[in-house]
């Protein structure tokens, strides 16, 4: 009499799990990277770089040069486009943020143009509304260094030209998120600047 012999089975319970663990690695793998793209910088200068010779035209035809002298704000420089809707998405949230007493008492904002044409940039903006920020020709080996390659960028600088903060492109809401923390910054250091932070 022989006895019969089976070949044991894999449990449909046990598939289960296995494709369940292969899912969730994939997952974080696909996150991890999209983390990757979304926060690889574009430009060639980092936090903590001290800003020099860089100055800009306003619209009133005076020039400005950060460092400011004897600044006793944060410059906030934006670096847009006409071309760039997310630029002038960008412009109009910032100018209501200019425009509230808590940030004008610790920020000073820019809006720097990367375009020569003044008539192009007055297609694109009310530029009396923006006029005490908006900033034409940008000169200087510094923007060499900061080689931009995405619009709007905003950079942040220390009273002393220290760079404190960068932010590529647009997201509804996020200036005034970030702003606050530059806000709190400038409380901490005296108004004096120099703090370096990443987010």
């Amino acid at each position: 009499m022989s006895e019969a012999t089976s070949k044991p089975g894999v449990h449909p319970l046990m598939v289960r799990k296995v494709l369940t663990v292969v899912m969730i690695v994939s997952l974080l793998g696909l996150a991890v990277w999209q983390y990757q793209i979304i926060t690889r910088s574009d430009t060639s200068i980092k936090r903590g770089t001290a800003v020099e010779d860089l100055s800009f035209e306003l619209l009133d035809g005076s020039t400005v040069t950060i460092p400011e002298k004897d600044s006793k704000k944060f410059s906030v420089l934006i670096f847009w486009s006409s071309q760039s809707e997310r630029s002038l998405e960008l412009l109009n949230e910032a100018v209501e943020l200019a425009a509230k007493p808590e940030a004008d008492s610790a920020l000073q904002f820019y809006f720097i143009t990367l375009e020569a044409d003044r008539d192009q940039v007055a297609d694109a903006v009310d530029t009396q509304r923006l006029a005490p920020y908006l900033g034409f020709n940008p000169s200087g080996s510094y923007m060499e260094d900061l080689d931009i390659r995405v619009v709007p960028l905003t950079v942040v600088y220390s009273t002393e030209g220290e760079m404190i903060d960068l932010i590529e492109g647009y997201d509804k809401g996020h200036l005034e998120k970030r702003a606050e923390t530059w806000m709190r910054a400038f409380a901490a250091s005296g108004g004096r600047g120099g703090l370096k932070f990443t987010f």
